[in-house]
């Protein structure tokens, strides 16, 4: 049977850059699929981070439905936010739509999709995406595959520490070059109705250029190169799918300039009187003193180096006492900040029973405490009058689904140009991010990204509506003719579909699928697997 849906995963892909390169003729397939189908901004997850997103892409719920909003595992019982433990594929096990295709009968190969490291069995070919350690061979189910594409530890990825700045174009190009050459290997000798690759380089590469499109230079033209590399590698996939195939194009989030001031939201807090630190800002015991002025002395990638080489309860702890958390009044404290990625953070109240040292009791007063924050959160304003915040919502408001109590309570988007930061009083509420991280990450997140869809399916110049990353999942399954788990968060875009399409394809609901993750295999990281992806993920911004 030949490819009947072709999946292209353009990581990070914005139309900011894409749309341009599709005007001038730079980016002439992915430019031929749009005007043939249909395209539109894809609205990313709140917030807009890989991991939350692809695993969105995967399962058709996002955040509170997964408990997925970062690379780690969230972890309200604990004052730092996180546990120790990395998200991995195993924690989207079960209700992943590779899966329940597969269940189904239908073969599927997938390549270079994120977070499904460890690779794990599926109707077909499985080669694992970003974040994954450097190992000898492929990433690869079933694992008889693993040394048909050669080495697979170099050369290094574009978000290794030992590459050099000039360095990571071409690494960026090798590995999305290798992910294609894959793609047209398993096209080639495999009959699989569904074929899904996924280019990583167009984000690793914004995050790292997107400064040097507006300071020109030797590496001006390096983001906009790539994007015109990987249409080159469109085109050759979208050919080798064949006429009868139906291409789907997403992003999971887009890009734009990374932010140049932090908000460090516990100082805000502790000046409303929310959060209190004990001594009035001094104290702390002695060794978390130590701690962090040996954070404060030691060059900065030095001690990421030594850190990441500690066993992760030990680098949990060491975090907090860096950052102060020992200096915290948790019995006087209402409300505590946790980072979630850039320009969204994350606020948790103090409850009872759920928090160690909890003084908010649950219930309404919980509820009324918490409006209460919404409100002067919403009201914020920075010492040149500017508004603090974009947007302030109830976590559930934004993250509907039955593991939404996973994540903080209030989520809040700071108004441009603004990322989180941490720190206690004393100190200014914002300050200038430091120049040695403008200079090393230049792009950021944002959260549309980019969907194009064309093929004998889809009716030319249709309306796609206001598409979602939630929304690929079940319009997947409808283009199987597959039903729909009934506790999905999306949609299926029956709106890009031709009228006979649209009448034989009409989507239906099954049973749901449950929460993600309930395979009870495991699928956490070894030690040394581990600090590798932490260093990657570091390297690119991920990690603080």
């Amino acid at each position: 049977m030949a490819t009947e849906l072709l999946i292209l995963g353009l990581d990070g892909a914005t139309f900011e850059v894409l749309g341009p390169l599709m005007a001038s003729g730079r980016c002439p397939n992915l430019a031929a699929l749009a005007a043939r189908g249909v395209s539109a901004p894809l609205r990313s997850t709140a917030p807009p981070m890989t991991a939350a997103a692809w695993a969105a892409f995967l399962t058709g719920k996002g955040p509170g439905g997964t408990g997925i909003a970062s690379f780690r595992h969230l972890d309200l019982g604990r004052y730092s936010g996180y546990d120790p433990r990395m998200v991995t594929s195993a924690d989207l096990r079960g209700s992943n739509w590779l899966e329940i295709a597969s269940r189904a009968g239908v073969a599927v190969s997938s390549v270079g999709l994120p977070m499904t490291y460890p690779p794990f069995p599926i109707q077909g070919v499985l080669v694992s995406g970003f974040p994954r350690p450097p190992r000898p061979g492929a990433p690869v189910e079933p694992g008889a595959m693993e040394g048909r594409w050669g080495r697979w530890d170099e050369p290094a990825d574009a978000s290794s520490r030992d590459l050099g700045e000039g360095e990571r174009p071409a690494a960026c190009a090798h590995w999305d070059r290798r992910h294609a050459q894959i793609s047209l290997d398993l096209l080639a000798n495999r009959s699989d109705r569904v074929h899904v690759c996924v280019f990583s380089g167009t984000d690793h590469m914004a995050h790292l250029f997107w400064r040097h499109r507006r300071e020109g230079g030797p590496h001006a033209s390096a983001l906009e190169d790539h994007y015109a590399l990987v249409d080159g590698l469109c085109g050759e996939l979208v050919a080798a799918a064949g006429p009868g195939a139906t291409v789907l194009v997403a992003s999971d989030h887009g890009f734009g300039p990374a932010e140049t001031e932090e908000v460090h939201l516990d100082r805000w807090l502790a000046g409303e009187g929310w959060l209190r630190v004990r001594g009035g800002g001094g104290g702390g015991d002695p060794v978390g003193r130590l701690v962090a002025e040996a954070r404060r002395r030691v060059p900065k990638g030095l001690w990421k180096r030594w850190r990441d080489r500690l066993p992760g309860g030990m680098k949990t702890r060491l975090y907090d006492r860096a950052a102060g958390r020992d200096r915290v009044d948790w019995p006087r404290t209402r409300a505590y900040r946790i980072g979630l990625y850039q320009g969204w953070e994350g606020v948790n109240l103090n409850v009872r029973g759920r928090q160690p040292l909890g003084i908010v009791e649950p219930g309404a007063p919980w509820r009324a405490e918490r409006e209460a924050l919404i409100a002067a959160l919403g009201g914020a304003r920075l010492p040149d009058g500017r508004p603090m915040a974009r947007e302030v919502h109830r976590g559930e408001d934004v993250w509907p689904g039955e593991r939404a109590e996973r994540l903080p309570d209030v989520l809040v988007r700071l108004s441009d140009g603004l990322r989180g930061g941490g720190g206690l009083p004393p100190g200014p509420a914002v300050t200038p991010v430091p120049a040695a991280d403008g200079a090393r990450i230049s792009g950021t997140h944002r959260p549309e990204g980019v969907f194009i869809a064309a093929g004998p399916l889809v009716a030319a110049g249709a309306s796609p509506g206001s598409p979602r990353i939630v929304d690929v999942m079940p319009t997947v399954l409808a283009l199987l003719g597959l039903p729909i788990p009934s506790d999905v968060e999306g949609r299926p875009l029956t709106g890009i579909l031709t009228a006979e399409a649209a009448a034989r394809l009409a989507p239906r609901r099954g049973p749901p699928a449950g929460p993600p993750g309930g395979n009870g295999d495991g699928g956490g990281l070894d030690g040394a697997s581990a600090a590798a992806v932490e260093a990657s993920l570091r390297a690119l911004g991920y990690l603080s």
